[in-house]
């Protein structure tokens, strides 16, 4: 399991492979004789694949499966299907995440052997956690909290090494913000 940990992630597994790629890289780390952390890894790749094929359901199952293993995991990947504009979830499935994406403390950011996305999600993670609180705000019809991630993502001071992708995450906010106030030549 730690060397899956330091292994490939699945944003670079999704990058370099086809969705149904991805699920039969996945498929082989889900059988019954695997160990319950490798196993967890295969669950995250999976909900992966069945988010990106459009099964936001499947992929919530194949969290919920791997969710004790690595609840850093489990935080990132499911605030992320559910901040996806268009999932299919209900308001208490955002409620719920959003209020574990507010409470969530990644033990990765204090692990001195971090893998090169681990280190990039530390680096990130305020940031990350900003844009998913502001996303998931969106989708919940609440834009007061929206408007303040976004206000505070472009707050990041201009020299910082994360600058751009403050602002980056900023204007994606505010994009979404024009759109839910119907202003879309502005979004």
């Amino acid at each position: 399991a730690s060397t899956l940990h330091r292994g490939p992630g699945a944003r670079e597994l999704l990058t370099a492979t086809d969705v149904s790629e991805l699920d039969r890289y996945a498929s082989q780390f889900l059988a019954a004789d695997i160990p319950g952390d490798v196993a967890a890894y295969g669950h995250r790749l999976s909900a992966y694949a069945s988010s990106a094929g459009g099964q936001f359901g499947d992929a919530l199952r194949h969290l919920d499966q791997a969710q004790e293993s690595d609840p850093d995991a489990d935080v990132d990947v499911r605030s992320l299907i559910v901040a996806t504009p268009g999932s299919p979830v209900d308001s208490a499935v955002i409620a719920r995440t959003r209020l574990a994406v507010d409470q969530w403390k990644p033990s990765y950011t204090h692990d001195p052997d971090q893998s090169l996305d681990a280190i990039a999600h530390s680096r990130a993670h305020g940031l990350l956690r900003l844009h998913r609180l502001g996303l998931m705000a969106l989708r919940a019809g609440d834009l007061a909290t929206a408007t303040t991630a976004a206000t505070r993502l472009t707050a990041v001071e201009s020299d910082s090494s994360l600058s751009r992708m403050a602002s980056a995450l900023a204007l994606s906010l505010r994009a979404r913000l024009a759109a839910a106030a119907g202003d879309s030549a502005r979004a």
